[in-house]
Protein backbone atom coordinates (compact mmCIF):
# COMPACT_ATOMS: atom_id res chain seq x y z
CA UNK A 1 0.00 0.00 0.00
CA UNK A 2 1.38 3.40 -1.00
CA UNK A 3 2.38 5.61 1.91
CA UNK A 4 0.89 9.08 2.29
CA UNK A 5 3.54 11.67 1.47
CA UNK A 6 4.05 15.30 2.43
CA UNK A 7 6.55 18.12 2.67
CA UNK A 8 8.51 18.41 5.95
CA UNK A 9 10.98 21.18 6.78
CA UNK A 10 12.19 19.97 10.17
CA UNK A 11 11.86 17.20 12.75
CA UNK A 12 12.96 18.46 16.14
CA UNK A 13 13.81 15.99 18.90
CA UNK A 14 13.58 16.58 22.67
CA UNK A 15 11.09 19.38 22.16
CA UNK A 16 9.82 20.64 25.54
CA UNK A 17 7.24 23.12 24.27
CA UNK A 18 4.10 22.68 22.18
CA UNK A 19 2.53 20.09 24.46
CA UNK A 20 3.38 18.28 27.70
CA UNK A 21 6.52 16.25 28.39
CA UNK A 22 9.37 15.45 26.02
CA UNK A 23 8.19 15.54 22.43
CA UNK A 24 9.22 15.19 18.84
CA UNK A 25 7.89 18.05 16.73
CA UNK A 26 7.22 17.36 13.05
CA UNK A 27 7.11 20.63 11.12
CA UNK A 28 5.15 20.52 7.86
CA UNK A 29 6.01 23.04 5.15
CA UNK A 30 3.55 25.59 3.79
CA UNK A 31 1.38 28.25 5.41
CA UNK A 32 -1.34 30.50 4.01
CA UNK A 33 -0.55 33.24 6.54
CA UNK A 34 2.28 35.75 6.10
CA UNK A 35 2.78 36.95 9.67
CA UNK A 36 5.61 39.53 9.46
CA UNK A 37 7.06 38.41 12.81
CA UNK A 38 7.16 34.70 11.90
CA UNK A 39 10.13 32.98 13.54
CA UNK A 40 10.13 30.22 10.91
CA UNK A 41 9.84 32.04 7.56
CA UNK A 42 11.09 28.89 5.83
CA UNK A 43 7.75 27.34 6.79
CA UNK A 44 5.66 29.73 4.68
CA UNK A 45 6.35 28.50 1.16
CA UNK A 46 5.07 25.04 0.30
CA UNK A 47 8.06 24.63 -2.04
CA UNK A 48 11.64 23.62 -1.28
CA UNK A 49 13.99 26.54 -0.67
CA UNK A 50 17.76 26.93 -0.88
CA UNK A 51 19.23 29.35 1.65
CA UNK A 52 22.65 30.91 2.11
CA UNK A 53 23.82 32.13 5.51
CA UNK A 54 26.20 34.95 4.57
CA UNK A 55 27.55 35.11 8.13
CA UNK A 56 28.85 31.54 7.77
CA UNK A 57 30.01 31.77 4.16
CA UNK A 58 33.80 32.02 3.67
CA UNK A 59 33.55 32.53 -0.12
CA UNK A 60 35.60 29.40 -0.76
CA UNK A 61 33.53 28.95 -3.95
CA UNK A 62 33.24 25.17 -3.61
CA UNK A 63 29.48 25.53 -4.02
CA UNK A 64 29.92 27.50 -7.25
CA UNK A 65 32.24 24.87 -8.68
CA UNK A 66 29.91 21.98 -7.97
CA UNK A 67 26.71 23.67 -9.21
CA UNK A 68 25.86 22.55 -12.76
CA UNK A 69 22.93 24.94 -13.24
CA UNK A 70 24.52 28.33 -12.70
CA UNK A 71 22.44 28.85 -9.57
CA UNK A 72 25.50 29.89 -7.54
CA UNK A 73 27.73 32.81 -8.48
CA UNK A 74 30.04 35.32 -6.79
CA UNK A 75 30.65 39.06 -7.03
CA UNK A 76 33.22 41.07 -5.08
CA UNK A 77 34.13 38.13 -2.83
CA UNK A 78 30.50 37.45 -1.93
CA UNK A 79 28.49 34.42 -2.97
CA UNK A 80 24.93 34.73 -4.23
CA UNK A 81 22.14 32.40 -5.29
CA UNK A 82 19.87 32.47 -8.33
CA UNK A 83 16.99 30.58 -6.76
CA UNK A 84 15.11 30.33 -10.05
CA UNK A 85 17.96 28.26 -11.52
CA UNK A 86 18.27 25.87 -8.56
CA UNK A 87 16.99 22.31 -9.04
CA UNK A 88 17.65 21.32 -5.39
CA UNK A 89 20.17 18.64 -6.25
CA UNK A 90 21.80 19.28 -2.86
CA UNK A 91 25.39 19.26 -4.13
CA UNK A 92 26.21 22.74 -2.84
CA UNK A 93 24.75 21.94 0.57
CA UNK A 94 26.76 18.73 0.80
CA UNK A 95 29.95 20.39 -0.44
CA UNK A 96 29.93 23.42 1.87
CA UNK A 97 32.43 22.87 4.74
CA UNK A 98 31.00 25.78 6.74
CA UNK A 99 27.29 24.78 6.84
CA UNK A 100 26.45 28.03 5.07
CA UNK A 101 23.99 26.37 2.68
CA UNK A 102 20.82 24.52 3.53
CA UNK A 103 17.79 23.24 1.66
CA UNK A 104 14.53 23.66 3.52
CA UNK A 105 11.87 21.11 2.71
CA UNK A 106 12.02 17.43 1.90
CA UNK A 107 9.45 14.94 0.71
CA UNK A 108 8.78 12.27 3.32
CA UNK A 109 6.24 9.51 3.69
CA UNK A 110 4.59 8.42 6.92
CA UNK A 111 6.96 5.48 7.37
CA UNK A 112 9.97 7.80 7.25
CA UNK A 113 8.42 10.21 9.75
CA UNK A 114 7.52 7.40 12.13
CA UNK A 115 11.04 5.99 11.89
CA UNK A 116 12.29 9.26 13.41
CA UNK A 117 9.42 9.63 15.87
CA UNK A 118 9.70 6.14 17.36
CA UNK A 119 13.39 6.52 18.22
CA UNK A 120 12.39 8.47 21.34
CA UNK A 121 9.28 6.54 22.36
CA UNK A 122 10.81 5.67 25.74
CA UNK A 123 11.23 9.36 26.57
CA UNK A 124 7.60 10.08 25.72
CA UNK A 125 6.46 7.30 28.04
CA UNK A 126 8.58 8.47 30.95
CA UNK A 127 7.72 12.16 30.63
CA UNK A 128 4.10 12.07 29.52
CA UNK A 129 5.17 13.47 26.16
CA UNK A 130 4.47 12.52 22.58
CA UNK A 131 4.42 13.95 19.08
CA UNK A 132 3.46 17.45 17.97
CA UNK A 133 2.54 18.08 14.34
CA UNK A 134 3.22 21.72 13.56
CA UNK A 135 4.17 23.95 10.67
CA UNK A 136 3.73 26.05 8.74
CA UNK A 137 0.08 25.19 8.77
CA UNK A 138 -0.36 21.40 9.03
CA UNK A 139 -4.02 21.62 8.07
CA UNK A 140 -2.92 22.54 4.54
CA UNK A 141 -1.46 19.01 4.34
CA UNK A 142 -4.51 17.53 6.03
CA UNK A 143 -4.23 13.99 4.68
CA UNK A 144 -0.53 13.76 5.54
CA UNK A 145 -1.10 15.16 9.04
CA UNK A 146 -4.00 12.75 9.51
CA UNK A 147 -1.91 9.76 8.43
CA UNK A 148 0.91 10.68 10.83
CA UNK A 149 -1.49 11.20 13.73
CA UNK A 150 -3.31 7.94 13.00
CA UNK A 151 -0.05 5.99 12.92
CA UNK A 152 1.05 7.64 16.18
CA UNK A 153 -2.18 6.51 17.83
CA UNK A 154 -1.60 2.99 16.53
CA UNK A 155 1.76 3.15 18.34
CA UNK A 156 0.00 4.47 21.49
CA UNK A 157 1.70 7.87 21.24
CA UNK A 158 -0.01 11.07 22.36
CA UNK A 159 -0.55 13.57 19.54
CA UNK A 160 -0.84 17.34 19.59
CA UNK A 161 -1.43 19.48 16.50
CA UNK A 162 -0.50 23.16 16.41
CA UNK A 163 -2.64 25.14 13.96
CA UNK A 164 -4.23 28.47 13.13
CA UNK A 165 -7.51 26.67 12.51
CA UNK A 166 -8.22 28.88 9.50
CA UNK A 167 -9.47 26.30 7.00
CA UNK A 168 -12.91 24.89 6.31
CA UNK A 169 -14.18 22.48 8.94
CA UNK A 170 -14.13 19.36 6.76
CA UNK A 171 -10.45 19.89 5.99
CA UNK A 172 -9.65 20.74 9.62
CA UNK A 173 -11.34 17.60 10.92
CA UNK A 174 -9.45 15.38 8.47
CA UNK A 175 -6.21 16.57 10.07
CA UNK A 176 -7.39 16.73 13.69
CA UNK A 177 -9.59 13.67 14.21
CA UNK A 178 -6.78 11.64 15.80
CA UNK A 179 -5.27 14.50 17.83
CA UNK A 180 -5.42 14.33 21.62
CA UNK A 181 -4.78 18.06 21.94
CA UNK A 182 -5.19 20.99 19.57
CA UNK A 183 -2.84 23.94 20.16
CA UNK A 184 -4.74 26.72 18.47
CA UNK A 185 -3.06 30.03 17.63
CA UNK A 186 -5.23 33.05 18.38
CA UNK A 187 -3.28 35.99 17.01
CA UNK A 188 -6.11 38.52 16.98
CA UNK A 189 -9.84 38.84 17.57
CA UNK A 190 -10.07 42.05 15.49
CA UNK A 191 -11.28 41.66 11.86
CA UNK A 192 -9.17 44.49 10.34
CA UNK A 193 -5.96 42.85 11.56
CA UNK A 194 -6.60 39.70 9.56
CA UNK A 195 -5.25 41.55 6.50
CA UNK A 196 -1.83 41.70 8.20
CA UNK A 197 -1.85 37.94 8.83
CA UNK A 198 -2.79 37.02 5.28
CA UNK A 199 -0.66 39.69 3.62
CA UNK A 200 -3.66 40.76 1.53
CA UNK A 201 -7.20 42.04 1.95
CA UNK A 202 -9.50 39.50 3.54
CA UNK A 203 -12.98 39.45 4.99
CA UNK A 204 -11.60 39.44 8.53
CA UNK A 205 -14.95 39.00 10.23
CA UNK A 206 -15.69 35.94 8.09
CA UNK A 207 -12.29 34.41 8.84
CA UNK A 208 -12.68 34.94 12.59
CA UNK A 209 -16.16 33.45 12.47
CA UNK A 210 -14.73 30.41 10.67
CA UNK A 211 -12.12 30.08 13.41
CA UNK A 212 -14.68 30.31 16.21
CA UNK A 213 -16.92 27.81 14.46
CA UNK A 214 -14.04 25.34 14.12
CA UNK A 215 -13.16 25.73 17.80
CA UNK A 216 -16.78 25.12 18.79
CA UNK A 217 -16.87 22.00 16.60
CA UNK A 218 -13.64 20.70 18.15
CA UNK A 219 -15.03 21.13 21.64
CA UNK A 220 -18.26 19.43 20.60
CA UNK A 221 -16.17 16.50 19.37
CA UNK A 222 -14.50 16.34 22.79
CA UNK A 223 -11.10 17.63 21.70
CA UNK A 224 -8.91 19.39 24.24
CA UNK A 225 -8.13 22.86 22.90
CA UNK A 226 -5.43 25.19 24.20
CA UNK A 227 -5.28 28.78 22.98
CA UNK A 228 -1.77 29.91 22.06
CA UNK A 229 -1.40 33.68 21.91
CA UNK A 230 1.73 35.24 20.45
CA UNK A 231 2.11 38.69 21.99
CA UNK A 232 3.53 40.98 19.32
CA UNK A 233 4.63 44.63 19.80
CA UNK A 234 2.69 46.94 17.51
CA UNK A 235 0.07 44.29 16.77
CA UNK A 236 -1.64 42.89 19.87
CA UNK A 237 0.57 43.92 22.79
CA UNK A 238 -2.13 45.35 25.04
CA UNK A 239 -4.44 44.31 27.85
CA UNK A 240 -7.60 44.58 25.75
CA UNK A 241 -6.38 41.82 23.42
CA UNK A 242 -5.82 39.46 26.33
CA UNK A 243 -9.28 40.27 27.69
CA UNK A 244 -10.81 39.54 24.29
CA UNK A 245 -9.08 36.15 24.12
CA UNK A 246 -10.31 35.39 27.64
CA UNK A 247 -13.81 36.17 26.39
CA UNK A 248 -13.39 33.73 23.53
CA UNK A 249 -12.11 31.05 25.90
CA UNK A 250 -15.12 31.38 28.18
CA UNK A 251 -17.55 31.46 25.28
CA UNK A 252 -16.02 28.40 23.60
CA UNK A 253 -15.28 26.29 26.70
CA UNK A 254 -11.49 26.48 26.41
CA UNK A 255 -9.72 26.12 29.76
CA UNK A 256 -6.15 27.21 28.96
CA UNK A 257 -4.48 30.21 27.31
CA UNK A 258 -0.71 30.14 26.79
CA UNK A 259 1.20 33.36 26.11
CA UNK A 260 4.05 33.33 23.60
CA UNK A 261 6.21 36.46 23.95
CA UNK A 262 7.62 37.95 20.76
CA UNK A 263 11.25 37.14 20.03
CA UNK A 264 13.70 37.67 17.18
CA UNK A 265 15.42 34.27 17.19
CA UNK A 266 14.53 33.62 13.55
CA UNK A 267 15.50 36.97 12.03
CA UNK A 268 18.74 35.62 10.48
CA UNK A 269 16.64 33.29 8.34
CA UNK A 270 15.01 36.17 6.47
CA UNK A 271 18.25 37.40 4.92
CA UNK A 272 19.21 33.81 4.09
CA UNK A 273 15.90 33.40 2.24
CA UNK A 274 16.11 36.80 0.55
CA UNK A 275 13.13 38.07 2.55
CA UNK A 276 12.60 41.34 4.40
CA UNK A 277 12.33 41.15 8.19
CA UNK A 278 9.98 43.91 9.32
CA UNK A 279 10.47 43.48 13.06
CA UNK A 280 14.25 43.93 13.18
CA UNK A 281 14.15 47.06 15.34
CA UNK A 282 10.92 46.54 17.22
CA UNK A 283 10.67 47.28 20.92
CA UNK A 284 10.89 44.52 23.46
CA UNK A 285 8.53 43.92 26.37
CA UNK A 286 8.27 45.97 29.49
CA UNK A 287 9.25 44.10 32.64
CA UNK A 288 6.31 42.41 34.27
CA UNK A 289 3.81 42.69 31.41
CA UNK A 290 3.70 38.96 30.63
CA UNK A 291 3.20 38.12 34.30
CA UNK A 292 0.44 40.73 34.48
CA UNK A 293 -1.30 39.19 31.46
CA UNK A 294 -0.90 35.73 32.98
CA UNK A 295 -2.40 36.88 36.27
CA UNK A 296 -5.34 38.37 34.37
CA UNK A 297 -5.99 34.98 32.75
CA UNK A 298 -5.66 33.11 36.05
CA UNK A 299 -8.06 35.52 37.75
CA UNK A 300 -10.67 34.48 35.20
CA UNK A 301 -10.41 30.84 36.23
CA UNK A 302 -8.30 29.71 33.28
CA UNK A 303 -4.92 27.99 33.18
CA UNK A 304 -1.96 29.81 31.68
CA UNK A 305 1.68 29.18 30.82
CA UNK A 306 4.18 31.67 29.45
CA UNK A 307 6.15 30.24 26.55
CA UNK A 308 3.87 27.26 25.93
Amino acid sequence: MKQQQGKVFNIEKFHIHDGPGIRTAVFLKGCHLKCPWCSNPESQSANRQLVLYQNLCKACLLCERVCQNGAVYHMDSRVFTNRQACDFCGKCEAMCPHSAREIYGRDMDVRQVMHEVLKDAAYYARSGGGVTISGGEPLLQAEFARAIAKECKRELLAVAVETTGLVEWEQAWRALEYADEVLLDVKTTEPPKMDILFGKHMDGAQQLQLLKSNIANLRQEGKQVVFRCPIIPGFNYYREHVLAVIGWAKELDVAQIDLLPFHQFGKHKYAALGMEYKYADDAQFRNGDMEEFKELILQNGLRCEIGG
